[in-house]
């Protein structure tokens, strides 16, 4: 049939490419049959849906953006772990809890923006004589917020409480030669201190580490031994640091920065629980896989507990008692894809949205009810911010 191994191999290519079209014409036709009964199944959702969001609308006293409920996935009967429902922020980016009941944010990023504190049942807020920034985060206790300038290199501590003072502005870096390195993650330590990422210019030459910033003024740099590469994120609680570098090594420091071990490579994500004892640690465990696993922080090399794997995972955040794990994955392969919260004791898991959002932090409100994920952009006009909140039963 063949005279010549050329012309079998350009039967097998074209063959190959005949059998692959056809497969793509099958799995098309699959696919719309599929969405075509999405697009039912939605459209009878979408009447009683309707009379929800136009109750809430009228509810809203006229001040603020209106609040979207949107249909929450439906959890199987043996989760313990159960969604109450899910609602919406169009137009406001939400910053952080200071209550169940109130947040900090803002309608976009621009220093010409006030900030506001805003009741989320009622929809009224009142300024909080801060200009907003891309970045700001509330202390553990709500008494304090830190605003992270990135553009000017200039981080401030604002006041929560009472007659809100006039935010304290501090340049990070003696004589401006260090600032802050945008993309990264910072945290609060504990009420009075909040640890963030830096550059240093020393005599030309440029060095990683930690600035401790404390709520009165005082700042504090921090060399990490063991690496100079720029930290990713940094956590840290009774006076010990876990950086994540940008060689994707999780490392534990000692008090003051004095001493380092590398705890994990390949991490892409991690979170300290609040009570220091725990680690949260998403990492490459295989080609196009990552496993996310609860460890000892104090003593990482024992066996941790295996949460789950998939294509991405990120985000994980702790409630504030340590008692649940949020997190973020994206897995089609397995169909495991959204915002999950696991009980951290028991291991029972709950899809709690469907839509998996890898870039932004999962905020958990003080009494560990509520979960809070701000976008910078939603499905609106180009740019206009969004705010969904998940309530647990």
């Amino acid at each position: 049939m063949f005279t010549s191994s050329k012309q079998f191999a350009i039967f097998t290519i074209t063959s190959a490419a005949i059998l692959g079209r056809e497969r793509y014409r099958k799995e098309e036709h699959a696919l719309r049959r599929h969405r075509r009964s999405k697009a039912a199944q939605t459209a009878v959702r979408i009447g009683g849906l309707l009379a929800i969001v136009m109750m809430l609308a009228s509810c809203n006293g006229g001040q603020g953006k209106s609040m979207k409920v949107i249909e929450p996935p439906s959890p199987s009967k043996q989760d313990q772990i159960k969604l109450d429902r899910i609602d919406r922020l169009d137009g406001w980016y939400g910053y952080g809890w200071l209550s169940e009941q109130e947040m900090l944010g803002a309608a976009n990023f621009s220093p010409h923006t006030v900030v506001n504190r805003r009741n989320v049942q009622t929809g009224q807020w009142t300024p909080a004589s801060i200009a907003a920034a891309a970045e700001i985060k509330v202390s553990p206790d709500t008494r304090h917020a830190v605003v992270l300038r990135y553009d000017t290199g200039v981080l401030e501590i604002a006041g929560l409480t009472g007659n809100t003072p006039s935010p304290l502005r501090l340049t990070v870096g003696e004589g401006g030669l260090s600032y802050l390195i945008s993309g990264t993650q910072g945290s609060w330590a504990d009420e009075a201190e909040y640890y963030t990422p830096v550059v240093q210019n020393r005599n030309g030459v440029q060095t990683y580490g930690v600035a401790a910033i404390a709520v009165n003024g005082a700042i504090r740099y921090m060399d990490i031994p063991g690496t100079n590469e720029p930290i990713r994120k940094v956590e840290a609680r009774n006076g010990t640091m876990f950086v994540l570098d940008a060689s994707l090594r999780l490392l534990r420091v000692g008090a003051d920065g004095q001493d380092s071990i590398i705890l994990r490579r390949g991490v892409a994500d991690f979170s300290l629980s609040p009570d220091g004892k725990r680690l949260a640690v998403a990492e490459q465990s295989g080609t196009n896989e990552e496993a996310l696993s609860m460890i000892s922080a104090e003593q990482p090399d024992a066996d941790g507990q295996l949460v789950t794997t998939g294509r991405l995972l990120r985000q994980p955040a702790w409630s504030p008692d340590g008692g649940k794990l949020a997190f973020a994955v994206l897995s089609l392969s397995r169909g495991l894809s959204g915002l999950y919260v696991m009980d951290a004791g028991t291991g029972a898991m709950s899809q709690v949205g469907s839509t998996p959002n890898l870039e932004v932090p999962i905020i958990w409100d003080p009494a560990g009810k509520q979960l809070m994920v701000s976008e910078a952009r939603s499905e609106g006009p180009k740019g206009q911010p969004s705010t969904t909140i998940y309530r647990l039963k």
